[in-house]
């Protein structure tokens, strides 16, 4: 059975979340073709017009129709909108075209159509109420903002790719390949998947957590940011929570309620975090013996670092050094 895809494109959308995913279901329908088979995708981009859109680089992309040809696809994927700041979300809300998607995402839900969305698209979709009581992620330095505006979203921002049935949000921009190879391998099969991954060369990465980078998300706290730096300048030495709440004026609890409010992680995640950021720079620009690592990041024992870079980073540190 052919699926139809509408990929909805908002007026700055990420040209690179267009693309990826256009080129991931033109590979399975090529793929496919030349095995004599049937290709599995009808692939249309549509603007809320029917016009060209702007994307983020400054460039027109033409379209194949307006969003009202959405009622006929069994897939709509909204790619998303680059933003950087919790003020910059608050202006792509309020966008006519943005609650127009919502209205649309909604229609589709309610006749069963599969709905995906990357990036920023995972506010599109939380504004329409799609993922109230469902898991998601999005860019990972907004998942603490995504957290924050939804909280009855199950939000995990170190997932690349979060698949609830009919419901899809990926990560930051590149993840909509990870979007449109679940959709390939829902329809094609994971054998078609694999092909597609390999003439793209497309690596499988099921965590953002490797590429997330705590810094830049602290935001507008100037307390998380004072914790951010005490925890660096101490981080070969044990403390605890109680001193480091101290350290920035704040009690233990007041501490955990700011951590959580921006960055959605407790203390002792908060630490730890900073703790694998360091140890996996230092992997990666020095040739310093893993255990020394380890020491300069305060774990005595090496073997609880890497056990921790397995668990949240999902690499060895062997891995990691090889990729730096």
């Amino acid at each position: 059975m052919v699926r139809r895809v509408g990929v909805l494109v908002l007026e700055r959308v990420t040209d690179s979340g267009v693309s990826v995913a256009l080129d991931v279901l033109r590979a399975a329908n090529a793929l496919t073709r030349r095995a004599g088979q049937r290709e599995p995708f009808v692939v249309e981009v549509l603007s809320k017009s029917g016009r060209a859109v702007t994307t983020g680089a400054g460039l027109r992309l033409g379209v194949h129709g307006a969003w009202s040809r959405a009622s006929r696809c069994d897939v709509l994927l909204v790619p998303g909108c680059w933003v950087e700041t919790a003020e910059e979300v608050d202006a792509l809300l309020e966008r006519d075209d943005v609650k127009a998607c919502g209205l649309v995402l909604q229609q589709a839900a309610r006749r069963g159509a599969v709905v995906g969305t990357s990036c920023t698209g995972a506010f599109v979709m939380a504004g329409a109420g799609l993922l109230d009581g469902h898991r998601a992620t999005t860019t990972w330095w907004l998942g603490a903002e995504l957290r924050r505006r939804f909280p009855r979203i199950d939000v995990d921002e170190s997932q690349s790719l979060v698949n609830e049935g009919r419901l899809l949000s990926a990560g930051t921009v590149f993840a909509m390949a990870d979007l449109a190879l679940a959709l390939v391998t829902r329809w094609g099969g994971p054998t078609l998947a694999r092909r597609v991954m390999k003439v793209l060369l497309l690596d499988a990465h099921p965590s953002q957590g490797p590429y997330m980078v705590l810094h830049q998300v602290a935001n507008d706290e100037p307390q998380v940011r004072a914790a951010e730096a005490w925890v660096r300048r101490n981080l070969s030495r044990p403390f605890s929570v109680g001193q480091l709440a101290r350290a920035v004026a704040l009690s233990p609890r007041t501490l955990a309620r700011r951590l959580e409010g921006s960055l959605g992680v407790s203390p002792i995640g908060f630490v730890r975090r900073i703790r694998l950021e360091t140890a996996a720079q230092l992997l990666e620009t020095s040739r310093l013996p893993f255990d020394e690592v380890a020491r300069k990041v305060g774990y005595e024992d090496a073997g609880t670092l890497r056990r921790l870079m397995r668990r949240e980073l999902g690499r060895s540190p062997r891995q990691v050094r090889r990729t730096g």
